[in-house]
């Protein structure tokens, strides 16, 4: 009789702490994934148009200009390596590639945004895809990252 019972007391311990593993393990999976989703690097971009900029010797404050700021909003770094404007399919220049931008810059945690600004000199001739063009940043994995259209009409767009 004593050794049914120490069978059954052994088989007991034996499933509560199968039950505990298959917890333990499912639990510990279930932070790794979220903090994988947490940790991973996030940009953001934003385009704007018809800004005015107080007098400074690089940009004419007589004239409107666009804005496209790239932010890393995640917890890893990432090296944004260019950003251009992205017509839509059709448009020619289907890219106009910000030289400001150039050569790159890492992105931190923190770090203060990349802006690059952009002359509305030469966006007359993409003037009837002005809701289509969107702003994006690409990083060194060669990962791309867009802005939203912009939803008021630019003033080259009339």
């Amino acid at each position: 009789m004593e050794e049914g019972a120490n069978v059954l007391a052994t088989e007991a311990i034996t499933l509560t702490a199968s039950i505990l593993g298959i917890t333990f393990g499912a639990v510990g999976l279930a932070v790794s994934i979220l903090n994988y989703l947490r940790d991973r690097a996030r940009v953001n971009v934003l385009l704007e148009w018809d800004l005015s900029v107080t007098p400074n010797p690089k940009y004419d404050p007589g004239k409107k200009w666009g804005s496209i700021t790239v932010a890393n909003v995640g917890r890893r770094p990432v090296f944004v390596t260019k950003v251009a404007l992205m017509m839509p399919k059709g448009a020619e220049p289907r890219f106009m590639l910000i030289m400001d931008s150039m050569p790159g810059r890492r992105l931190s945690e923190g770090d203060q945004p990349q802006v690059s600004m952009v002359s509305q000199d030469d966006m007359r001739k993409v003037a009837r895809y002005w809701n289509r063009i969107r702003a994006v940043a690409y990083d060194s994995a060669g990962k791309e990252y867009r802005s939203n259209p912009v939803a008021e009409r630019p003033s080259w767009a009339s």
